[in-house]
C-alpha cells in the first residue's frame, strides 16, 4: 500500500456553512423525448427551441378534484414544452395550443376558457444553447405517475448559463417539482419566469396574487397558485424539492421536502487543455492572409499528433468522385483502406459541407455548424476542421479520390470553389489522410484560394472527440509546432445513490458507491495500469466551502493553485486499485458509515491520488517531503435523510 504523506493531515480550516444545505431530490431519469415522442416543430423555429411533444398517455387519469375549475377535459394525457411546461389534455389535445416563448404574464398562466391545465416547474423562454447535453427526459410507472425532466436547458439569450429541474404528477393528483442546486443565477430577460399551477379555463383574475414557494408554507384557496420571478431576480428554488398537495376543496397546499442528497463542491485540480487546439478567424481577411497557399500537418506521436505549418502541396482532382452536398449537409467517404487516425482506424469518414472531415459516419457530429468551437471541443467523433459557413449547393463541389503520392496512397478531400454562404466568394482547399505507406496516419489542410470579401468566421482546428478541456484560441503562425496528447484532468468525486435512512434514522443506509474517475496511473512504467491515493473524510463541521490553497495554508504541501475542501480530517481511506485501461481510470467502492445516522446529518468527502512527480504542466506537482506528484478532486457532502 502507498501512503500518503503525513502532511496531508494539515490540510485547511473554515466553518460550517452559515445555513444547513437545502434538500436535493433532482435525479435526471427517463426516456429522451428526442428518440421516442418526438419534439413537434412549431414551424418558425427548431424543435428543441419553442418545440412540444405530441399528446402522449400518462398512464392514468389526473383527479378531477385536483383540477377544480378546469374546462371539461379527460386529463389523461400530457403536452410538454421545451420552455418548462406541462399541459394536461386528452388524447387529441383539447384545449391545448403552444405557449410559444414560454409563461410570461399572469393572463398566460390562467388561460382563457376553454384551454386544458398547465403546470409550471419553470416557464421561460428556454433552449438548446449551452455548453451542456441539452435533453428532455419522461420516466413513467404505468397507473402510478409521470415525470419530465429539462436537463440542461438554456435560457435563449445565454450562451453559459443553464438549468435542469423535473415535474412529476401521480395519480393521486399530487405534483411535485424538483430544482438541481446549481444554474439559478438570474433571469436573464426582458420578462420574468413563472413556477406554479393553473387550472386553466381563465382561473382566477388578473389580480389573483403570487406567493413565495421557498418557504414552504405556501397555500391556495383556487386552482391557482404561483411565484413570478422577475427579470434579473434569482430562481431562489435551488436545491428544492416542493410538493402540492390537493386541499380537497379546488386549493394547493405546499410544503418542501428534506430530501437526502450527494452535492459535489469546489472543484478538483488539475485541469491543462492539450489535446484540442484551434485559432479562430473573425473574418475572411485574416484568414486569407494566414492561409493562402499554407498548410497544416498533422503527424501521430502515440495518442496524438504532432502538429507544423507549411510545406504541404495542393493535389488538382484528376478523377474526383462528386459528393452531392447542398447546404448544412453530410456524406460518407469509405475509402479502400481504413485511415489509421491515432483514436482506432476509421473505415468510414463523414463530409460535412460546412469544412469538416469527421473520424466516422454521418449522424455522429453535428452539421449546422458555422466556426462553432463549441462543436469543435464537445462532439463525439474527432475532426480535421477548416470549418466556415459553407453552401456547395450555391456554388463549387465538394469531392473525394484515392491516388498515390510517392510510395504513399491518400486520401483527398477537395472544397473546389466552394461559395460562402450568401455570397459567390469561393474557396477552395483539400484535406489530405494517408491511408497507407511510410506515412500512413499523416492528415494535411492544405488551402490554395481564399476570399477576402465577406465576413464570415473560420475556425481551423482539431480536437479528438468526446469532450476537450477549452484551449482558447491560438494563432498558428506563433504557436506552431505543437504537440496534442490527452487533456489532464482532475479528479472527479461522485456517488449513488442518494443516502436515504432507513429503520426510523439508525441505520443501515441504503448501500452508496463512491465513484473517483479520471485516476492517473501510479507509476505507468514499472506497475503499469496501478493506481494509488485515497478519500479524505471529513465529520459534521469539517465543510470547507471555498476550499483552501493547498501550497500556502496551514503549510506548503506542494500544491499551489489546488484547494483542499475537508479540515480536519477524520480518516483517510485507501482507495488504491488496478485501474482498466490506464489513465482516466475510474475507481469505485463503498464506506462503511459511522452508526448512528439521523435525519441531516452531513459528512464531507473529498479525494487525492500519487502519481510520478513533475510539474503543474504535466498535471503534478511536488509533494513536500514525498518522490510523489499529486491530483485532487473536488469536495463531496453526503446529507441523510429519511427519504
Amino acid at each position: 500500500m502507498t501512503r500518503l504523506p503525513t502532511s496531508l493531515s494539515l490540510l485547511s480550516a473554515a466553518a460550517l456553512l452559515a445555513a444547513g444545505a437545502q434538500a436535493q431530490c433532482f435525479t435526471p431519469s427517463g426516456t429522451s423525448v428526442t428518440g421516442s415522442l418526438q419534439l413537434i416543430d412549431p414551424g418558425y423555429n427548431f424543435p428543441d427551441d419553442e418545440g412540444y411533444t405530441p399528446p402522449a398517455p400518462l398512464g392514468f387519469t389526473f383527479p378531477a378534484t385536483s383540477m377544480v375549475g378546469a374546462a371539461a377535459i379527460t386529463l389523461d394525457h400530457f403536452v410538454a414544452t421545451t420552455n418548462g411546461e406541462l399541459l394536461l389534455t386528452d388524447s387529441v389535445g383539447t384545449g391545448y395550443s403552444p405557449l410559444f416563448e414560454g409563461v410570461n404574464s399572469l393572463a398566460k398562466l390562467r388561460g382563457t376558457p376553454g384551454e386544458c391545465p398547465r403546470i409550471l416547474p419553470w416557464s421561460y423562454d428556454m433552449a438548446d444553447v449551452g455548453p451542456g447535453t441539452w435533453d428532455m427526459k419522461v420516466d413513467q410507472v404505468a397507473g402510478v405517475s409521470t415525470t419530465v425532466t429539462w436537463q440542461n436547458a438554456g435560457y435563449w439569450n445565454s450562451a453559459t448559463e443553464e438549468i435542469s429541474f423535473s415535474v412529476t404528477v401521480d395519480v393521486n393528483g399530487t405534483v411535485k417539482m424538483s430544482y438541481a442546486p446549481t444554474g439559478w443565477a438570474g433571469v436573464p430577460s426582458s420578462v420574468g419566469a413563472f413556477v406554479g399551477i393553473s387550472s386553466g379555463n381563465g382561473v382566477g383574475t388578473i389580480a389573483s396574487p403570487g406567493v413565495d414557494l421557498s418557504t414552504g408554507t405556501a397555500t391556495s384557496s383556487i386552482g391557482l397558485i404561483y411565484q413570478s420571478f422577475p427579470a434579473g431576480g434569482s430562481g431562489d428554488l435551488a436545491g428544492f424539492d416542493i410538493l402540492f398537495v390537493p386541499n380537497g376543496t379546488g386549493g394547493w397546499i405546499e410544503t418542501l421536502l428534506d430530501c437526502a442528497f450527494h452535492q459535489s463542491y469546489g472543484n478538483g485540480c488539475y485541469t491543462i487543455a492539450r489535446e484540442a487546439f484551434y485559432q479562430l478567424f473573425p473574418d475572411t481577411t485574416s484568414s486569407n492572409a494566414a492561409l493562402a497557399g499554407n498548410s497544416l500537418n498533422f503527424a501521430p506521436v502515440g495518442a496524438g499528433y504532432n502538429v507544423t505549418l507549411g510545406g504541404g502541396v495542393f493535389r488538382t482532382p484528376v478523377t474526383p468522385n462528386v459528393l452531392a452536398l447542398t447546404d448544412d449537409s453530410e456524406a460518407d467517404v469509405t475509402p479502400s483502406t481504413p485511415f489509421p487516425h491515432v483514436g482506432g482506424p476509421v473505415a468510414t469518414l463523414s463530409v460535412n459541407s460546412n469544412g469538416t472531415v469527421n473520424m466516422g459516419p454521418v449522424g455522429n457530429n453535428e452539421v449546422d455548424i458555422y466556426a462553432n468551437t463549441t462543436a469543435l471541443l464537445s462532439d463525439p467523433l474527432a475532426a480535421f476542421r477548416s470549418n466556415r459557413d459553407y453552401n456547395p449547393g450555391a456554388g463549387g463541389t465538394v469531392s473525394w479520390e484515392e491516388a498515390a503520392s510517392g510510395a504513399d496512397t491518400v486520401l483527398y478531400i477537395t472544397f473546389n470553389g466552394v461559395f460562402i454562404y450568401g455570397t459567390s466568394s469561393p474557396e477552395t482547399f483539400q484535406f489530405q489522410l494517408t491511408l497507407a505507406g511510410p506515412n500512413a496516419g499523416n492528415a494535411q489542410i492544405v488551402w490554395t484560394t481564399m476570399s477576402t470579401s465577406s465576413l464570415a468566421d473560420l475556425v481551423v482546428g482539431y480536437a479528438p472527440g468526446g469532450g476537450s478541456i477549452p484551449p482558447g484560441s491560438i494563432v498558428l503562425a506563433s504557436a506552431l509546432p505543437i504537440t496534442t496528447q490527452p487533456d489532464v484532468k482532475p479528479l472527479t468525486l461522485t456517488a449513488s445513490p442518494r443516502p436515504v435512512i432507513t429503520l426510523g434514522g439508525t441505520g443501515p443506509a441504503a448501500l452508496c458507491t463512491y465513484t473517483v474517475s479520471n485516476v492517473p496511473e501510479f507509476d505507468p512504467i514499472n506497475f503499469p495500469g496501478v493506481g494509488a491515493g485515497a478519500l479524505l473524510w471529513g465529520l459534521p463541521g469539517s465543510q470547507v466551502p471555498g476550499g483552501f490553497d493547498l501550497g500556502t495554508f496551514p503549510s506548503d504541501i506542494g500544491m499551489p493553485g489546488c484547494s483542499g475542501y475537508v479540515f480536519p480530517i477524520a480518516a483517510q481511506v485507501d482507495i488504491s486499485g488496478v485501474i482498466a485501461g490506464g489513465p482516466g481510470g475510474t475507481l469505485s467502492f463503498s464506506i462503511a458509515m459511522p452508526q448512528p445516522l439521523t435525519p441531516g446529518l452531513e459528512f464531507y468527502l473529498q479525494a487525492i491520488a500519487l502519481l510520478p512527480a513533475g510539474t503543474p504542466a504535466t498535471g503534478s506537482n511536488n509533494l513536500v517531503g514525498t518522490p510523489y506528484g499529486a491530483r485532487t478532486s473536488n469536495g463531496l457532502i453526503i446529507h441523510y435523510e429519511n427519504q
